[in-house]
């Protein structure tokens, strides 16, 4: 995967966690929503106050590291589709050097509020990612042995997080 690709992957991920633990924005429009949801994601990550009131130590120093390490990106809203209980909501990160990566967010309906349950990064699909990941593992050896690596990652990746005090870099 090439070097931008992960780092955008590594934001969009970011946001889309934020995205879907944090408080339910109101309902509306889905790319009105996403934009009210990760600006407040922002907002959160560079104010030093709001740093304080995240819920783990792990947890706010990896997004302290995404916050340091994407200050200056701009996130454009290219547009939106929304079919039923399913939205897509289409956005451009704008590096630093003017590139731009599109990243879409597949969005459904709940209670009310949209939640995001995928992110596309360059059209390339986290959930479609890793399902195939889990499909080799799970062809190769079993189910149990797929759960057992995904634990073990966990594991390390906490260890490596507290240990460093920071998020891994991209």
């Amino acid at each position: 995967m090439k070097p931008l690709c992960r780092a955008c992957l590594v934001l969009a991920s970011a946001l889309a966690l934020v995205l879907l633990t944090g408080p339910g924005a109101t309902a509306g429009p889905p790319t009105d929503q996403l934009r009210e949801s990760i600006d407040r994601a922002l907002k959160a990550l560079a104010d030093p106050d709001l740093r304080k009131d995240i819920r783990t130590r792990e947890r706010r120093a990896a997004l302290r590291g995404i916050a340091n390490e994407y200050a200056g990106e701009k996130i454009r809203y290219a547009g939106e589709s929304v079919e039923g209980e399913r939205a897509t909501v289409r956005t451009k990160i704008v590096t630093k050097q003017g590139t731009e990566v599109p990243v879409d967010y597949r969005m459904y309906w709940r209670g009310d509020r949209w939640l995001v349950y995928d992110v596309v990064i360059e059209g390339i699909s986290l959930v479609a990612n890793y399902r195939s990941q889990f499909n080799a593992i799970i062809q190769t050896s079993t189910y149990q042995e797929l759960v057992a690596r995904m634990k073990t990652k966990v594991v390390s990746v906490a260890e490596s997080v507290k240990e460093k005090g920071t998020a891994l870099k991209p």
